[in-house]
């Protein structure tokens, strides 16, 4: 639960170090490729909010299933409710999520294939909440979230990350 709740971390300290970045070095011909940079950072602050919103239930359940925490079952069919509903809100309103204005249509067109694949996860997870491992079942439309968001990122110059791999 703790390596899952990282992963969701990441995404927030993505976006937190791309924000960072020297904004004072744009040269006036890079000005709308900086306010393009501006607006993917928020919004993948925004995506990350959304993303820890919904995970955090999921993440309980996987937590609470441990055999050795000896769990009620009164207890984990509440907390397995919780997560069930957690991943179809996700996979419902990710996919819906605006993306600003000022992203260019190449980068928003990216951007809404990666939550479609995002919406996905979410769902997978959602409907193999019984499953040994949970995460893995949606790992391929992980996967193809994080490349996406990667290439826009390294368009743009900011910085890239395997949240993937901190999802395990």
């Amino acid at each position: 639960m703790k390596k899952r709740m990282m992963g969701l971390a990441a995404v927030a300290l993505l976006a937190f170090s791309v924000g960072c970045q020297d904004k004072d070095s744009k040269s006036s011909g890079d000005e709308k490729k900086g306010s393009e940079k501006d607006a993917v950072v928020s919004f993948t602050a925004e995506l990350g909010t959304a993303m820890k919103k919904n995970q955090e239930p999921i993440s309980n359940y996987i937590g609470a299933k441990n055999p050795e925490l000896k769990t009620p079952k009164a207890d984990l069919e509440k907390l397995k409710k919780e997560a069930k509903d957690g991943a179809d809100q996700a996979a419902k309103e990710i996919p819906e999520m605006k993306i600003p204005g000022d992203v260019s249509k190449e980068n928003s067109d990216k951007l809404k294939e990666a939550l479609a694949d995002l919406g996905k996860f979410f769902k997978t997870e959602g409907e193999n909440l019984d499953a040994k491992d949970v995460q893995a079942s949606g790992d391929a439309s992980f996967k193809s979230f994080n490349s996406k968001v990667d290439e826009v990122n390294k368009k743009l110059g900011l910085a890239t990350g395997d949240l993937h791999a901190n999802l395990k």
